[in-house]
């Protein structure tokens, strides 16, 4: 298991953590610095729980190739907890484009 520093994505020495069954799922994407293609996650906020999540694509997801390419973590294709700091970001920028659609 990836026992690395602490990002603004993901929990990532909570291990694994699968959201709930009712959560809603969003395909986010953002750019790093100095690359070209975006970095794509999913994302889905289980209300219940009141805790977000985040799936990094596996080998089998059309985005691990571009992504593994930018950041290769080494526990693709599992979801995992979303640290507050990403909810404090993403949420309100998710809200925002569901009033504008």
């Amino acid at each position: 298991m990836f026992a690395g520093p602490q990002t603004l994505l993901v929990d990532w020495a909570a291990g694994p953590s699968n959201p709930g069954s009712g959560a809603e799922t969003y395909r986010v994407s953002f750019y790093l610095a100095h690359y070209v293609k975006p970095y794509i996650v999913l994302y889905a906020y289980d209300h219940s729980k009141q805790q977000g999540y985040l799936y990094v694509p596996g080998k089998e997801d059309q985005s691990y190739r571009t992504n593994v390419s930018i950041v290769l973590h080494g526990v693709e294709g599992h979801w995992f907890r979303a640290l507050p700091r990403w909810e404090d970001i993403v949420r309100p920028m998710i809200e925002k484009q569901l009033t504008i659609s």
